[in-house]
């Protein structure tokens, strides 16, 4: 899993992605998930 994190994060980097959005939008999804989980419970 570590090399998928590293290959990840150089991805990001590279492609001059928004750092900032995009841990907005991982939020938003961690959020979304945690939701639809209380749900099912």
């Amino acid at each position: 899993m570590v090399s998928e994190v590293v290959g990840f994060s150089a991805y990001l980097h590279g492609s001059s992605y928004d750092v900032d959005q995009f841990r907005r939008e991982l939020d938003q999804a961690v959020a979304s998930i945690k939701k639809s989980q209380a749900k099912a419970a």
